[in-house]
């Protein structure tokens, strides 16, 4: 289901627009039985190429992520909301000075 921009600052609170920022960070790196299953093929063919082939280990070809690990209060979450929402509708969080005309 889409939903417009306008719609979904209407709708959704900032804390929760931050928590589903979190699961979709974490959904990311999180690992499928496609991943488990193309990790086995790829450690066969290279288990072929290798002089010690029982040194390859799966777990050896999985793409690793760095996570960052960084508690926000809910201010900063606030303040991060407040940014990116305002970069989504091309505004600053400042108040502009209108020109005369």
């Amino acid at each position: 289901m889409r939903m417009s921009v306008q719609r979904a600052q209407f709708e959704v609170t900032s804390s929760e627009f931050v928590e589903w920022i979190v699961f979709l960070n974490e959904e990311q790196t999180k690992r499928t039985k496609q991943d488990f299953y193309l990790a086995s093929i790829a450690a066969e063919v290279r288990k072929g190429n290798v002089k010690h082939p029982r040194k390859v280990k799966i777990s050896h070809l999985f793409i690793t992520y760095a996570k960052k690990k960084v508690k926000l209060t809910v201010k900063e979450k606030t303040a991060e909301a407040k940014k990116f929402f305002g970069a989504l509708l091309g505004g600053s969080t400042t108040k502009r000075k209108r020109r005369k005309r």
